[in-house]
């Protein structure tokens, strides 16, 4: 396995060089304007054909307590940065599902008691909520 570390603001790949990327909560550790710069890259090195999966915490629900997190994004804050840079974007939440029930903007009281088996994907009601996932495809041409 090959790791390599750079600046997610300008990253040392060719243009339209992978089929799919993937970054989990690296956003949130961007100013807003890092974060446009971070897509327009991730947008730069996928093949037109590509897919972008990007996961963040929803801001509308969040602890807030995270002094490395710079800028939160709710789901239509979300949504918006995406559409700039991708003509198909599809958003989902990240939620627990405990007894049966989905947790909704109630997952903090489950914090010390969640186990993998209790993460699930949903399609509705992602504005509530901790987390939030999109799958981007076409990326816009420019």
């Amino acid at each position: 396995m090959l790791f390599l570390q750079m600046n997610v603001r300008k990253l040392k790949f060719r243009d339209n060089y992978f089929d799919v990327v993937i970054s989990f909560d690296v956003l949130e550790h961007l100013s807003e304007t890092d974060q446009g710069k971070f897509i327009h890259e991730l947008r730069r090195v996928l093949k037109p054909e590509g897919t972008l999966i990007i996961g963040c915490p929803n801001a509308k629900v969040s602890m807030k307590n995270n002094l490395f997190h710079l800028k939160e994004l709710t789901m239509s804050e979300l949504q918006y940065l995406l559409y700039q840079y991708f003509n198909d974007v599809k958003i989902f939440g990240q939620d627990l599902m405990k007894q049966g029930k989905r947790a909704k903007e109630k997952w903090l009281t489950f914090i010390n008691n969640i186990s993998y088996n209790d993460l699930i994907i949903v399609e509705e009601d992602c504005g509530s909520c901790f987390g939030l996932l999109a799958i981007c495809k076409k990326p816009r041409k420019w």
